[in-house]
């Protein structure tokens, strides 16, 4: 048992220095408030847009209950490289909360954003392990707009998503 903790403490106290979750290789969402800084900085600097696309499994509790602890990890693993798969090099996936990722996407116009998002759906729904998700799924695209700054942009980001699945309730 002191063992264990032991070992979990260390993994937990490792992902905090590395920024990454261990258990899908996404960034932490605390990196995302250093990052999203930065390239709104970016985007601001250069004129070119900057989107995100909040993923959120709606249902994952119950998926979790039902499935217990392996399964629900080896999908939010799954679901974080279907992610990587169909997203393109400088795009960050960020691992917002225990049921949701936020894919960072540099240079993309919201209709860029539109097509990543129709990409990651055919792809999940093609993986026959994970199509189930679909329908308890919300992917929220969003661009950055001239007036936001990056509290701004991370805020609507978050609060869009919560009127969405408050809409699907």
């Amino acid at each position: 048992f002191i063992f264990a903790y032991t070992q979990e403490s260390q993994t937990r106290t490792l992902e905090s220095l590395s920024g990454k979750d261990s258990s899908t290789g996404a960034f932490s969402a605390n990196q995302l408030n250093k990052r999203l800084t930065a390239e709104v900085a970016r985007a601001k600097a250069t004129r070119r847009p900057l989107s995100a696309l909040l993923f959120t499994l709606n249902d994952f509790d119950d998926y979790h209950s039902q499935n217990g602890d392996n399964k629900a990890r080896k999908l939010l693993k799954r679901i974080s490289m279907t992610m990587q798969e169909v997203s393109r090099i400088g795009d960050e996936i960020y691992r917002m909360t225990d049921n949701s990722f936020l894919l960072l996407l540099p240079n993309t116009s919201i209709n860029g954003c539109i097509v990543l998002k129709e990409r990651l759906v055919q792809r999940i729904a093609d993986q026959v392990e994970i199509d189930s998700i679909l329908q308890d799924l919300t992917l929220n695209p969003i661009t950055l707009q001239v007036s936001e700054d990056a509290t701004q942009f991370l805020k609507r980001t978050l609060s869009d998503n919560i009127r969405l699945n408050a809409q699907v309730l």
